[in-house]
């Protein structure tokens, strides 16, 4: 009892070490510009084949890994085979002691283990804690990992279990296929029109057509995102930035045995000079009005507790504080006038009891009359220019809020 108490306080801490290992390699990666590492790294199985050669097969980047061993972490198996059966060598170690077989084992890509020993990757080189192989894989209590490392015959064991695998495929496809015949297409979602997007964490959104839908998925180049239902509108948020360029959003949905995927192109443009320029003006004044920069959208929204109106006019405390900001805003946009379509702005508070939004209207009107030189100088490009925008809702109930909102265009 003590003896099985004793192994398994080990493979908690031979775990732990090695998933923190691998944690802080993966916060330290820098991209190497070589191009058969950045075609392992992006997944790209034909780029992989075309840029592959005897020269640049065994290539590191900054952290010493091949593109066998990017291959591994990726866990993309198919690239994987692809180098091995060209020549890549198996048994390279990374800056960190690891060969590629080290990190497949520490972080339980059994498959991938496999392909590696099968293929004569040595089970027996140490990492820098002194542990090979063979000690991480007895931890993991894989049946057939642990009788391949105690096999003297790998090869028949090897063999054996490809057939097995591929056996295993035919019928994973057959099923596959009696599946994708019961599934009938139907219309049950539409997605909105999208072409350039200002925004790099945008909102995605489309009308469900089908009442009926009840699961619907999006995906941007592999990664999926949560999408929220609400009545016959769907909606989903991108969480993490995306970068400048042109993507092909996914969106499927489905309910019993009907299904509808629908794509659509489009591109994500933030003018990311204006966007640095306007934190080197503003970042420091911007808490002083209550106000917060938005860099994945260029807007810059002012909130507050309480109205910044009364008796239907703006108080004196907002007024200060665009007294101070739009002289300084206008001088910055004007440097990238070619680039920028329009400013818009926005504001939730209602000031009349049919509900009719006048008080983004009622901030326009006030700063085009702030007594300013440079305001007062740029009054024909204010009015061509910056738009109050009284239809667009702003889901805050908590606040009142005024946003100024910039639109750029793709040169």
């Amino acid at each position: 009892m003590k003896s099985y108490i004793l192994g398994f306080l080990v493979f908690i801490l031979l775990s732990g070490c090695a998933t923190s290992n691998f944690n802080r390699k993966e916060e330290s990666i820098t991209l190497n510009k070589n191009d058969i590492l950045l075609a392992v790294r992006i997944n790209d199985y034909d780029k992989v084949k075309t840029l592959m050669n005897k020269k640049n097969i065994n290539n590191v980047d900054t952290l010493g890994y091949t593109p066998l061993h990017i291959a591994v972490r990726n866990n993309n198996i198919e690239i994987a085979k692809l180098l091995i059966d060209n020549g890549a060598n198996l048994d390279k170690k990374d800056n960190f002691k690891d060969t590629a077989l080290l990190d497949a084992v520490k972080n339980n890509y059994v498959d991938m283990s496999k392909l590696l020993i099968c293929n004569g990757a040595n089970i027996n080189i140490k990492d820098k804690k002194s542990l090979t192989t063979k000690d991480y894989i007895k931890q993991l209590n894989n049946s057939f990992l642990l009788e391949l490392i105690n096999s003297n015959n790998k090869e028949l064991l090897c063999k054996e279990n490809e057939a097995l695998n591929n056996e295993f495929e035919d019928i994973s496809a057959q099923q596959t296929i009696e599946e994708e015949k019961k599934i009938v297409k139907k219309e049950l979602i539409s997605i909105d029109n999208y072409h350039l997007l200002n925004n790099k964490k945008p909102k995605i959104c489309g009308n469900i057509l089908d009442l009926n839908t009840n699961n619907i998925v999006l995906s941007i180049k592999d990664k999926t995102y949560k999408v929220n239902i609400e009545n016959n509108r769907w909606c989903s948020k991108i969480d993490n930035p995306l970068k400048n360029g042109v993507y092909t959003i996914k969106v499927m949905a489905t309910y019993d045995n009907f299904k509808d995927i629908k794509e659509e192109e489009i591109s994500i443009y933030v003018l990311d000079e204006l966007n640095q320029e306007l934190k080197n003006e503003f970042l420091l004044e911007l808490p002083s009005w209550g106000a917060l920069l938005d860099e994945n959208s260029l807007t810059i929204t002012f909130s507050s507790k309480n109205s910044f109106f009364e008796n239907n006019e703006l108080k004196d405390n907002i007024k200060k504080s665009l007294d101070e900001f739009i002289p300084k805003y206008v001088k910055v946009l004007r440097k990238y006038e070619n680039q920028i379509v329009n400013i818009i702005i926005l504001s939730n508070e209602k000031l009349s009891e049919d509900g009719t939004v006048e008080s983004a209207q009622k901030v326009y009107d006030y700063l085009k009359n702030i007594k300013n030189k440079t305001v007062q100088n740029n009054i024909i490009w204010i009015e061509k220019n910056i738009f109050a925008d009284e239809n667009m809702n702003i889901k805050d109930r908590k606040n009142s809020i005024i946003k100024f909102k910039i639109e750029v265009a793709k040169d």
